[in-house]
């Protein structure tokens, strides 16, 4: 018994006195400590700028505009993107995968202001704001809503739609973000206007899919 007792102390001295041991041991922790206290700021500093902007909206019908204000705020931007983060992740795991914010961390949603205009704006001269010199008032786009954007000229008539004019500040993503929150405001508008219920028909369209 006294050999056995010799011999462990023997090697747990030997693997204490070990070099590598004792770097390992102390290390490690070391790491995780930096990591907790720089990651977050690395990870801050890698984010891109938060795009800031005015957007000038023309909207004769009225009801589109005050949706819009819903639609295109920070808030609304970064819930559609996370559902749809959420839709391609499912779609390339064929099964549900738990809401992760990390998947939009390196995107700050816009802050765009919208100006409301006058349905009886000029055009020529609001376009003359996306360049203007003073940047109070300059505008990062211009809508114009169509006059029959909500409501069917006829019978079995095409809907109107909207115009977008963008300045050199305009990017690509913000762009799209345009387009997706004027898309979902008109198509409220719509549905308002016809008394129909979004959340209803999104009920009833939606088959959820299993898996094999």
């Amino acid at each position: 018994m006294n050999k056995i007792l010799l011999i462990a102390q023997r090697e747990f001295l030997t693997t204490v006195a070990n070099k590598g041991f004792i770097f390992g041991l102390f290390l490690m922790p070391a790491l995780i400590g930096v990591a907790v206290l720089i990651g977050p700021r690395l990870m801050g500093t890698m984010r891109s700028p938060q795009v800031v902007g005015r957007v000038a909206v023309v909207d004769p019908t009225g009801q589109v505009l005050p949706v819009l204000r819903s639609t295109l705020s920070p808030a609304a931007i970064q819930e559609r993107r996370q559902a749809e983060a959420m839709r391609a992740l499912t779609a390339v795991s064929g099964g549900g995968i738990p809401s992760s914010p990390a998947a939009t961390a390196f995107a700050p949603a816009p802050d765009l202001r919208i100006v409301e205009r006058p349905a009886s704006a000029d055009l020529e001269s609001e376009k003359k704001a996306l360049s203007a010199a003073d940047q109070e008032a300059r505008v990062m786009a211009l809508v114009v809503v169509d006059s029959d954007a909500v409501e069917q000229p006829g019978p079995g008539a095409e809907f109107g739609t909207y115009s977008i004019y963008g300045s050199r500040d305009l990017n690509a993503d913000t762009e799209r973000i345009l387009y997706e929150s004027l898309r979902e405001a008109i198509v409220t508008a719509r549905l308002t206007a016809s008394q129909l219920d979004q959340k209803r028909i999104d009920t009833m369209t939606r088959v959820r899919r299993p898996v094999s």
